[in-house]
Formats: C-alpha cells, sequence, structure tokens
C-alpha cells in the first residue's frame, strides 16, 4: 500500500522537536544550494583542475551561464514563489492517476530524449569513446580489445549494434545515439516513478524527478558505446524498485530481473547484491515472500543464478584485469590502501560524485545536519545499503586514465547518490510546506550543472580546451595521465585533418610515455602534417626500441628524401641483418648499395 505524504494536520500535530528539525532541514538546504553555487562560481574562475567536478561553467558558451544565475537567483524566495505554482502544476500532472498522467510523462520521456539526442557527443573525451567507436566502426572482435567486457555488453554494443549499421549502413555512433535516447527516457521516467513511490505531488515531484534523474548517467546516453550506459540505467532501476518493496509496493521480481542483468552486463553488477539482499529481508518481513509464490523464487533466483553464472568470469578480471586499478603501485594490499586515502585521490573522487550528481553534497550537507529527516525514511536502510558499495568503488578504484577522463566509471556511484539525495531533499520539501519553493532552486541546481556537461561534449573545442586545462594543472598530473590527455587532443585534432597540431600533442604524449603506441601515432600525424625531421626522430627511436623489417625499411626511405644517404644505408643494413632473405630488404638495401653479409660471417 503506497504511503502517504504527510498533510497539513498531521505537520501540526508533530512534536515541537520534529518541527523544528524539519524547519532547520529546509534552512540547511538552502545554505548547501547556496554554497554549491558559490563554489562552481569560485572553481570555474580559478585555474587548473583541482576543482574541476564542479567547474563546470568554465567550458560552456556563455549562454549557458544564465541557468548558474537562475539557480542561483531562484535562492531568494521572491524569484522561486513564481515559478512554484508552475511545478506544482507540472508534478500534479506527472503524479495523477496513470489514465491522465501518461500524457505528461511521455512528453517528460521525449523531452529527455530529445535533450540527448540534440546535445550530442561531439567531444569524444570521456573514457574509451573514441576506442570504443572505432572497434564497432571497424568490425573488431569485442573480446579480443574489451576482455573485461562481459556477456551482455557485447551482445548490446558489438552483436546488436553491428548487425543494425550493417543491415541499415548506418554509422554505429548514430544507432548508439538512438539508444541513448530510449535510456534517457527510462531515466527520467525513473525519476518520475521514484517521487510516484515516494508519495510526492506537485513541486516536490518535480524536485525528486529532476534531482534523481538529472546525473551522469545521461553523459552517457550520448553515444557512447559501453556497458557502462546500460548499466547505470539498471541502478536507476534497481534503487527505484528498492525503494518500492521498502515501502510495500511490491516490485520484488522486477528488482530481481534487474539485478540479474547488472551482474551480467558489468563486474560491478555484484554490488547492486548488497540493496537487493536488504530489499528481500524487507520484503519478507513486510509479507511481501512466501515461497509458495512464484515472485519469490524468480526475485531470489535470477540474482543468485547470475551470480554464480558469472562468478568465475569477475574472479578471473579481479585477479588479472583489475590490481592495476586497485593498487596502481603493484604494492598489494597495503598499497592499495595507502592509494585509496592519497590527498589528489580524495579529491578527485569528491570532483568525480560533484561533475555527475550536482545534488550530492547538497544531501550530504542535509543528511549530517539534521540526520532525522533521512532516518524517518522507510527506505532509510535500503539507500545506505544502496550507496555504500559504490563509496568503497571511489575510494579504491583507480581508473588508468585518470578520475577526470573515466569519470563514467563512477556514473553508476553517482546514480545511487542521487537517488538518496533526491529521497533526503524530497523528505526536506515535504515537511515544511511553506518553504516549498525551495524545489525551484533544487530543480535548477541539479539541471544546470548536468546541462553544462552535456554542453562541454557536444563542443569539441571546449573539450580540447578543458583537456589543455587539466594538463596544465594544477595540480601537476601522472605521465601517464598527462599522455593520455595529449592522445585525446591529438585524436580529435587529427579528425578535423588539423595534422600539425595533431602531431604536437602526439610528441609531447610520447615524450611523457614513450610507447610504441604514441611513437607510432606520432610517425603517422608528422607524415601527414610534412615533419619529416618530426616523423624521422620518432622512428628512429621507435626502430631502436622494437626494431622489425618494415620500420627500417621505413627509416632509411625517410632518411633517403632527408638526403642522409648514409643514415639511410645503415637502416637498410639494420634491416638486411634482421631478416637477410627477406626480400623487400634485400631489394631496398642492393638499391642503396648495401650488400648482404657473407653467410659464415
Amino acid at each position: 500500500m503506497a504511503v502517504k505524504p504527510r498533510s497539513a494536520s498531521s505537520e501540526r500535530s508533530a512534536s515541537a522537536p520534529e518541527r523544528a528539525a524539519d524547519s532547520g532541514a529546509s534552512s540547511a538546504l538552502w545554505v548547501a544550494l547556496g554554497s554549491l553555487a558559490i563554489a562552481r562560481l569560485v572553481a570555474s574562475a580559478v585555474p587548473g583542475s583541482w576543482g574541476w567536478g564542479l567547474a563546470s561553467l568554465g567550458f560552456v558558451p556563455p549562454a549557458a551561464w544564465g541557468l548558474w544565475a537562475l539557480a542561483t537567483l531562484a535562492l531568494a524566495p521572491r524569484f522561486a514563489r513564481g515559478a512554484t505554482s508552475a511545478l506544482e502544476a507540472i508534478g500534479d500532472a506527472w503524479m495523477a492517476p496513470m489514465r491522465r498522467a501518461w500524457p505528461a510523462l511521455t512528453l517528460l520521456a521525449i523531452a529527455a530524449g530529445a535533450l540527448v539526442w540534440w546535445l550530442s557527443d561531439r567531444g569524444y573525451f570521456v573514457g574509451d569513446f573514441v576506442l570504443r567507436l572505432g572497434i564497432i566502426r571497424m568490425n573488431v572482435p569485442y573480446a579480443r580489445m574489451f576482455p573485461q567486457a562481459l556477456p551482455l555488453d557485447a551482445l548490446i554494443h558489438e552483436r546488436w549494434i553491428g548487425s543494425l549499421a550493417s543491415i541499415t549502413r548506418h554509422d554505429p555512433l548514430e544507432l548508439e545515439r538512438a539508444l541513448g535516447v530510449a535510456r534517457a527516457a527510462a531515466l527520467a521516467l525513473l525519476g518520475a516513478l521514484l517521487a510516484r513511490s515516494l508519495g510526492r505531488r506537485g513541486a516536490g515531484a518535480v524536485a525528486i524527478t529532476i534531482a534523481a534523474a538529472a546525473t551522469g548517467a545521461l553523459g552517457l546516453c550520448t553515444g557512447y558505446a559501453k556497458g557502462l550506459a546500460d548499466f547505470s540505467l539498471c541502478v536507476m532501476a534497481a534503487g527505484v524498485l528498492g525503494i518500492r518493496v521498502a515501502r510495500g509496493l511490491g516490485g520484488f521480481v522486477a528488482l530481481g530481473l534487474v539485478t540479474a542483468l547488472a551482474i551480467m552486463l558489468h563486474r560491478s553488477g555484484f554490488a547492486l547484491l548488497v540493496p537487493w539482499l536488504v530489499a528481500a529481508g524487507l520484503a519478507r518481513r513486510r509479507g511481501q515472500l512466501s515461497w509458495a509464490r512464484w515472485g519469490t523464487w524468480v526475485g531470489l533466483g535470477l540474482p543468485a543464478l547470475a551470480a554464480l553464472a558469472m562468478a568465475p568470469r569477475v574472479l578471473w578480471l579481479l585477479t588479472n584485469f583489475d590490481p592495476t586499478h586497485l593498487a596502481p603501485g603493484g604494492s598489494g594490499a597495503l598499497g592499495a590502501l595507502a592509494a585509496a586515502f592519497e590527498p589528489h585521490h580524495l579529491c578527485d573522487a569528491a570532483n568525480a560524485i560533484a561533475w555527475t550528481s550536482p545534488l550530492a553534497f547538497a544531501a550530504l550537507a542535509l543528511a549530517l545536519v539534521r540526520p532525522r529527516v533521512a532516518a524517518r525514511l522507510p527506505e532509510a536502510v535500503f539507500l545506505a545499503a544502496l550507496v555504500a558499495p559504490w563509496l568503497l568503488e571511489l575510494l579504491f578504484v583507480h581508473p588508468r586514465q585518470g578520475m577526470v577522463r573515466d569519470w563514467d566509471v563512477f556514473v553508476p556511484a553517482s546514480v545511487a547518490v542521487a537517488i538518496a539525495a533526491a529521497c533526503w531533499i524530497g523528505a526536506a520539501l515535504e515537511a515544511t510546506p511553506a518553504r516549498l519553493w525551495l524545489a525551484v532552486p533544487v530543480v535548477l541546481a541539479a539541471a544546470a550543472p548536468i546541462g553544462s556537461l552535456l554542453l562541454r561534449a557536444h563542443d569539441d573545442e571546449r573539450s580540447l580546451a578543458f583537456a589543455r586545462a587539466v594538463i596544465e594543472g594544477p595540480p601537476i598530473r601522472s605521465a601517464l595521465e598527462r599522455a593520455s590527455l595529449h592522445q585525446y587532443r591529438g585524436i580529435v585534432l587529427g579528425r578535423d585533418r588539423r595534422y600539425a597540431e595533431c602531431a604536437e600533442e602526439f610528441r609531447e604524449a610520447a615524450e611523457l610515455v614513450p610507447s610504441p603506441t604514441y611513437l607510432s601515432l606520432l610517425v603517422d600525424t608528422a607524415l601527414l602534417a610534412h615533419e619529416w625531421a618530426m616523423a624521422r626522430d620518432a622512428l628512429a627511436e621507435l626502430a631502436d626500441r622494437a626494431p622489425t623489417p618494415p620500420r627500417l625499411l621505413q627509416l632509411s626511405r625517410l632518411e633517403l628524401a632527408l638526403r642522409h644517404v648514409d643514415a639511410a644505408r645503415e637502416a637498410a643494413r639494420r634491416a638486411l641483418e634482421i631478416a637477410p632473405q627477406d626480400s623487400a630488404s634485400v631489394a631496398w638495401a642492393e638499391s642503396l648499395g648495401v650488400t648482404p653479409a657473407p653467410l659464415g660471417r
């Protein structure tokens, strides 16, 4: 049975301490929202990337500052009250009985889908965007490039998208964008379902919907071909369904199905077993589970079977693929513990949450200052179980390219945190009807940063500028992280045929991390840019590190083009020494007057 919102009479009958706590909660929320607005302004004005999760205003079109200005002005009651009535009407339309609510909810879904379609990702900054898109376009087997991909991830982004691209002859990126539209619509509808499950109406329902749905998950709906995008949707669905179970509204079978799908999508899906078990206990206490019902067996059996099926694969990944992500220094458990609490890592973890879950710190402040608001929620235990595993991920996971670039890894955590934040903020708004106008700044404070996230990804020049700011610091990041950012800039510049700038980026990457990958990219782009000396130097270093006949022959030809005849002959001689029977090496060497050494020498 649904839990009804507190009525005005129940509000009057509340005890004096409860009324004081409720009033204090709304005040704490106002202060937290104001502090976040100031922090975003300051972080955007300060050079470097110490506050990259708050500095969304520094890399967006000037018009986007209007969103921040509106969110800030809405903290003044005289401005917010004018929009509260509009939010009340919208929320009442969303929360009406379904036979009357479906047109308004359909518009909500369409709006969310249109937003991510219109603001498609053109910067390709996040995570493996470029790599995964290239793999799909070239039909390279997923298992070879991404051994960490679980079956459902490969099924969706390799087989389904690849097959559709072959049949329809559409670019896989456009198909991924279409899939993202469906995910964004589902996220918005799940936000509305959360508000319905909490029994909220009016402006409070709008605040809960937007607070839960406006997360970094929308940023993964703009063409990103990775299972984390689908997995984030599963986390959202599991959170909402778990709350319904905690409130006695049913949904345990659906929760079991979603948990099983999440486990087969991503190895982090095992984290959802914790809230699933808590939800099972709550359902059992409420009498919702009975061994005589088929739903009990389905809700309990599906996640268990999925976990058993995926356990060997996930265990292999944890022991063979993930150690560098857990202990980047390679020093075992003590190293992992030290890396988890390293100050720069903690700073980046906080930024990752601020970037992908805009209201997280406002809700945290609310929970710390007025813990009774959170403790009184029927779903408090479930929310704690939902969020706790992801806090461990934030501490102990160190993405190879750094948190700034690989913020997608932490989107599932931001979704879980956003659900808890929406519940806490919704409770604070419901407890003080006189301050319901706070719903307006809550909606804007959630929407504005995510709008900035989408706008920056939509503009490749601003994405490039952001990458440059992170490279230059402060703080000065690791050589591997800076090299990765140079590689990203080089790929995007190369896509736009800006080969001279592209070669310079790869040169800087190779200086930081002189790997064969960066040197090979530098050679190719330097040749395209007609930077012959740069290409020769990179190719010479590459040939010294990993000498092969094709590389040495290419080096020899390049030296000859630069009129370095002796160097060209030396490279040809080295090629002959490695492969004396190679016909191409022999023919080229003879053209330079280089003869193979006697066989008995």
